[in-house]
């Protein structure tokens, strides 16, 4: 029998979390986005999203761009970080350690990458051009952050302490997830000497040289903290046709590269297209004696799907060939409140599965859907009507039956039903359908 998972975790974007629903300056979509609501909003969405966790069964939320000083830098991530571990919710660093802005995401600080590699170029990575990198992201920016040189003596000793600063001035901080960044890789002389692989987008040799000692810094500071190593990469070994290698199988070499990691750290990886493809029930993870948490982009704007999507046989595919092969826990983006329907039934899917792997689509909907939606019935009339959707279009029909759904019944279910037709009404409305007049 195929063992359940441990409680789910969420990973988020600072930028693009939105649980408090209506407010100036909310994002969808974005990596490295500049913050662009109210100081306080930072607080109050990360409150909202931790109660919602602590009730239904989320174990941990992951946060990029934590210390931020837009939105109240080490004060703000301690109160949110002690909030959570109150009530049972962990949260989660995530940050790049040789790129991505470092510890201290964006600010006025000495454990700020960006104002480190700034103030000491010579720790900058440089590309084939030999040019310092410097990626600059578009997407409501545009931003630029640098890259730094992993073989540079000199950053890693910064980074390190930077590490163990983070965890002293945040005891209440559960873990830290940390990436070398897909934001290029270094060509300098002593990075190609050093590496036995091709240099991509991504680097197991940079892995390998910075994750042992990120994980020893922090379980040094804090046993019980999760040092969560990110991979990119799903395990199975067959690389997909992906634009990026990001999100492709694992390269032959990797999985030895990787082993140099203590056995108390964590490996991530990524699934996205990979639950109606390759991974079959039963395939093995290669990297034994650890534990591994398998995350998806369901429900974004990312890897071919959008903002609010329901997508819970996914969920239950992810869930399910998670456990199968060895793995302890699964993460999705929980940026949007449950206030959205879908994506409350997405979070609600993430919970059920972990704990019931083996169950079926039908199980789940008669276990948490029926009663939320006013019956069973109904509730597969949700699944068609978001179907519908996915088929390319929306008829009045559907619409003057949410209408019917929304009518009768009681406020929490209307509540549900109101939001579908907001949502399929206006997707009908971009598609140029006429629904809306």
């Amino acid at each position: 029998m195929t063992d359940k998972l441990a409680s789910p975790m969420w990973w988020t974007w600072d930028h693009s979390t939105s649980w408090v629903v209506d407010r100036f300056g909310k994002q969808t979509f974005g990596a490295s986005n500049y913050y662009a609501k109210a100081p306080e909003s930072f607080v109050e969405d990360y409150s909202r999203a931790i109660q919602w966790a602590a009730a239904n069964g989320i174990g941990a939320i992951k946060i990029a761009g934590l210390l931020r000083d837009s939105h109240g830098g080490l004060e703000a991530a301690r109160k949110v970080a002690a909030f959570g571990q109150d009530r049972g919710v962990g949260i989660i660093g995530v940050v790049g350690i040789v790129s991505y802005g470092g510890i201290y995401y964006e600010g006025d600080s000495p454990w700020s990458l960006e104002r480190f590699l700034a103030d000491n170029p010579d720790c900058m990575g440089v590309g084939a051009d030999g040019k310092p990198i410097r990626k600059t992201f578009g997407i409501y920016g545009p931003r630029p952050t640098r890259h730094g040189c992993p073989s540079n003596q000199k950053l890693l000793d910064y980074m390190l302490r930077s590490v163990e600063w983070l965890f002293r001035s945040i005891p209440e901080l559960a873990g830290l997830a940390f990436e070398t960044g897909d934001t290029g890789v270094c060509q300098c002389q002593k990075c190609r000497r050093r590496r036995i692989t091709p240099a991509e987008s991504i680097s197991f040799d940079d892995m390998a040289l910075y994750y042992p000692k990120v994980v020893e810094t922090i379980l040094s500071v804090n046993p019980k903290a999760q040092a969560i190593c990110e991979t990119y990469h799903h395990f199975l070994p067959k690389r997909l046709l992906a634009p990026t290698q990001f999100n492709r199988g694992l390269p032959a070499e990797a999985a030895d590269m990787l082993a140099v990691v203590p056995k108390g750290a964590w490996f991530q990886w990524v699934c996205d297209e990979w639950v109606s493809g390759e991974w079959l029930e039963g395939a093995q993870m290669p990297l034994k004696g650890y534990r591994h948490i398998m995350r998806a982009h369901f429900g974004t704007y990312w890897w071919g799907s959008s903002r609010h999507r329901l997508e819970v046989e996914k969920i239950r595919r992810m869930c399910l060939l998670s456990a199968s092969s060895g793995l302890h826990a699964v993460s999705l983006f929980g940026e949007s409140a449950a206030y959205h329907a879908n994506d409350e039934f997405n979070y609600l899917a993430q919970v059920y599965f972990s704990a019931h792997p083996q169950d079926g689509l039908d199980d789940f909907v008669r276990s948490e859907m029926s009663e939320r939606l006013g019956g069973q019935d109904r509730a597969a009339d949700y699944l068609a009507f978001n179907g519908e959707l996915l088929a390319g279009g929306v008829s009045p029909e559907t619409i003057a039956r949410i209408a019917d759904h929304a009518a009768d019944t009681d406020d929490r279910a209307r509540r549900r039903w109101l939001w579908l037709g907001s949502y399929l009404g206006s997707n009908a409305w971009d598609q140029g359908s006429g629904l809306v007049s």
